[in-house]
């Protein structure tokens, strides 16, 4: 039985505007840089935190957030 590694946050840099509501509403895992652009912190998300995510994902007025099951993209 393989082990739950959590949830990867996945931006699309092509449609963030930089709104920055993603960092408002999880500031412990979305942090915003000056231009109110996300930076994710490093590692996956935790189950218990999925549901606090993925509101900030469905809020995202750009639909520029997704959450995938962590190590299920390539890394770049």
């Amino acid at each position: 039985m393989s082990a739950d590694l959590g949830w990867d946050l996945v931006i699309d840099w092509i449609r963030c505007d930089g709104y920055g509501l993603c960092g408002d509403l999880v500031p412990d895992i979305i942090g915003l840089d000056d231009w109110r652009y996300p930076l994710v912190h490093p590692g996956p998300i935790p189950n218990d935190r999925r549901h606090e995510v993925q509101r900030a994902v469905d809020c995202c007025p750009m639909r520029a957030l997704k959450l995938v099951r962590a190590g299920s993209m390539p890394r770049r």
